[in-house]
């Protein structure tokens, strides 16, 4: 199962959610009905029995009442509508809004603290070979059983969240492990419906939190009412209470077994997909080995962790007991089907009182890019990709790509890596990549500009790493762009349009936009436009290739391009890409010189709104369009992996795997 078919299956997952809720709501809209009905006969014998007049007529329940229903219904629609907009409002932040929900505390890009520094290593190699931007990190400080999660939209707005106890007890083997599983719930697109089910349950909840007011209140009015000859109406609130209360949790109950139906099989997914990222299932195994000898397990001691217990990595409510409404396979089940051997004793673990040691670099094992070791460069490059292999490789990791992670980083200069974690480097190592390297007129225009408009020590910083940003080999600049967006994130709103402003004016200082210009802006902006809340929501969604027809032709134009000097030789190559799409739609071919950049970014919003399917077909497509030679270069491979990037679809680093990679890595 590859990327495009996890999207299309979380895709049907929302729509069975959506029908499940509508299935929902109308058995409690019924139930709130009887129960009203039932609440009214109960009212009517009581007054029966203290008059002298009722007591010759005998109520009858009338059990169909169209006034009654209509009202029932309308009132209980608005009160769920109003309960699941308010969550879905409250969650519209993004996975940061899930990690405060927790208690959760970010954990600063440029850190020296061992244990953080180790964490973010682990998320930053992760994050460079999967192809996405590096997610911000939070620590759930509180939390001292072995836990994690992943929570956003997108790779926009994702966050990774830690608790302390699986920060502090876990080895880098076993937290790779678990943050692995966490990616792959991030490219896998679990993300997004775990956020929509929290609201939909959210709804519904709000119906046994109206009947828990309605109980307490009681206590308030209840001797006052009675003397006054109100206990009919104490006796009748007091019902409706108790069956708003009883009807809301039947609703949370069958929610919860709808929860526990789409997520158990995720987790097992996840698992797998760790340990294809890795090829170490010792270090998943040994996480969740660790969750059952611990006595906090993998709970979650937050008084909002129910809400949230399809997020976590493990079971945050329970040890390791079975429930049939838990939302994870059971402990023994997961680890049985990483290690078969497990005889089902666990490890003792004393909680928090592991001894952070630095890892040793041992031939055929994970470099440690946060040691001050350089390690030896692997020797992958950008080379022969196929389109098919290209499109295959989008949302997946192998041990390769975090293998060239972790050399890449280890071996990245230590001036631009520091300044990358630090909100002021890491704006002057995006500036500084946009200083132009052949033209000195144009490098001291660009330079005289940020002297002048610029932060002060952003610009000093600038002058400082200039040199070694300019020495980056070429693949090591789209990565170190994505190792400086979460420092970029802690800036301020005003900041922050200062900084996209000067991206700008420091691209067009030449009056024109080269190929790498044209992709790190594409990312930095699809990142950080989010996180500023400078992103529109898009108006429509795009589920047929003809309403993204013209958007495709000026892409892969560009793309024919960006690998073609001649032309000629580039509509050719426009041509063979197109077919992929498919149709007999009329299509103009651009040269350089036709094509628009703001028209491009345009495109790409809008396809980043397509179904899988389109998705699919115009990565396919874009790989042939580079690929026409046999040979994907850098530029070009830069190029796709931005375009993929706003498109929501990781591409990892384009690699040639070593024929023994697969064997070395299993041993």
């Amino acid at each position: 199962m590859n990327f495009f078919e996890h999207q299309a299956i979380a895709r049907r997952n929302t729509k069975l959610l959506i029908l499940f809720y509508v299935l929902a709501v109308v058995s409690i809209i019924v139930l709130v009905y009887l129960a009203l009905v039932f609440c009214v006969f109960l009212m009517a014998s009581s007054q029966s029995g203290q008059s002298s007049y009722y007591a010759q007529r005998v109520p009858q329940i009338v059990w169909w009442s169209p006034e009654m229903f209509t009202a029932v219904a309308v009132s209980v629609l608005v009160l769920i509508a109003i309960g699941t907009l308010y969550k879905i409002a409250t969650l519209s932040g993004g996975g940061a809004v899930v990690a405060a929900l927790l208690g959760g505390v970010r954990v600063q890009p440029n850190t020296q603290d061992p244990d953080e520094r180790k964490l973010l290593n682990v998320v930053e190699e992760m994050a460079i070979a999967s192809g996405t931007s590096v997610p911000p990190v939070y620590i759930l400080p509180l939390e001292y059983g072995i836990n994690a999660f992943a929570a956003g939209f997108s790779t926009q707005d994702a966050v990774i969240g830690v608790t302390k106890g699986a920060m502090k007890i876990l080895n880098r083997d076993e937290l790779q492990g678990v943050i692995a599983h966490e990616f792959s719930h991030i490219m896998n697109g679990d993300m997004r419906l775990n956020l929509r089910l929290m609201g939909v349950l959210h709804g519904i909840l709000v119906l046994a939190l109206l009947g828990q007011g309605l109980l307490r209140s009681m206590g308030a009015t209840r001797y006052r009412s009675s003397s006054r000859g109100g206990g009919g109406a104490i006796a009748f609130a007091f019902l409706m209470g108790l069956s708003l209360v009883v009807i809301g949790y039947v609703g949370v109950f069958f929610g919860r077994l709808i929860k526990s139906a789409v997520a158990r099989q995720r987790e097992f997914l996840a698992d797998a997909s760790a340990v294809q990222f890795t090829r170490i299932p010792d270090g998943l195994a040994g996480a969740l080995k660790k969750i059952g000898g611990l006595m906090d397990g993998s709970r979650i001691s937050h008084p909002k962790a129910e809400q949230l217990s399809h997020f976590y990595f493990a079971n945050g409510l329970n040890k390791t007991h079975v429930d049939i409404m838990a939302t994870h396979p059971p402990l023994p089940e997961r680890i049985k089907k990483l290690d078969p051997g497990f005889d089902g004793t666990y490890p003792k673990v004393k909680a928090l009182e592991v001894e952070y040691k630095v890892p040793v670099y041992n031939e055929g094992k994970f470099l440690y890019s946060g040691d001050k070791k350089k390690p030896a460069r692997q020797d992958f490059q950008p080379s022969q990709m196929t389109p098919d292999k290209i499109t295959q490789q989008v949302g997946r990791v192998n041990t390769a790509h975090l293998v060239y992670a972790a050399a890449l980083l280890g071996e990245m200069p230590d001036v631009v890596l520091d300044n990358a974690r630090d909100p002021v480097g890491a704006r002057a190592v995006i500036y500084a990549l946009l200083i132009d390297r052949k033209n000195p007129e144009v490098a001291q225009k660009q330079k005289n500009y940020l002297f002048a408009n610029g932060n002060y020590h952003v610009y000093q910083t600038v002058l400082k790493i200039l040199d070694a940003v300019a020495n980056l080999d070429i693949t090591k600049r789209l990565p170190i762009v994505e190792m400086a967006l979460p420092a970029i994130r802690e800036i301020s709103d005003v900041q922050y349009a200062m900084f996209r402003k000067n991206i700008e004016i420091l691209i067009m200082a030449d009056e024109k936009i080269e190929d790498f210009e044209f992709a790190l802006k594409e990312v930095v902006f699809h990142h950080l436009d989010a996180a500023f809340g400078k992103m529109k929501p898009p108006e429509t969604k795009v589920s047929n290739l003809r309403y993204a027809w013209q958007a495709c032709v000026e892409l892969l134009s560009f793309l024919a391009c960006v690998g073609c000097e001649d032309p000629r030789k580039a509509e050719l190559v426009f041509r063979d890409a197109l077919k992929i799409l498919g149709g007999d739609r009329p299509a103009q071919f651009l040269t350089r010189e036709m094509i628009r950049h703001d028209r491009l970014e345009e495109h790409l919003d809008l396809l980043a709104t397509a179904s899988p399917e389109i998705k699919e077909k115009f990565i396919q497509a874009a790989a042939t369009a580079v690929q026409h030679d046999g040979v994907v270069t850098p530029e070009e491979a830069d190029i796709v992996r931005a375009f993929a990037d706003v498109l929501n679809c990781p591409i990892p680093p384009f690699i040639n795997e070593p024929a023994q990679e697969e064997g070395a890595t299993a041993s």
